[in-house]
């Protein structure tokens, strides 16, 4: 039997960027999304930028979960 994600190539914790992850730069994780709308650069760079401030460990930097969900992003995708 064999196991295909056994020979995945996974990176150390750490040494992945989200920019990376998210794949801002080529319309989504493996570039699936790419042209399709609400997948522009700009719209991951705001989703990159809200996710960053709900991680942020200040909570005097981090984002209400009211404003959270005045993020275009998340509130006209919950409708």
């Amino acid at each position: 039997m064999q196991f295909p994600f056994l020979s995945l190539q996974y990176k150390a914790p750490g040494t992945r960027r989200l920019h990376d992850i998210l794949g801002a730069d080529r319309g989504g994780p493996g570039g699936r999304r790419l042209g399709e709308a609400g997948h522009t650069l700009q719209d991951y760079l705001k989703f990159k930028d809200l996710i960053l401030r709900m991680l942020d460990y200040d909570p005097k930097n981090r984002v209400t979960p009211y404003y959270a969900l005045q993020v275009p992003a998340v509130c006209c995708r919950l409708n």
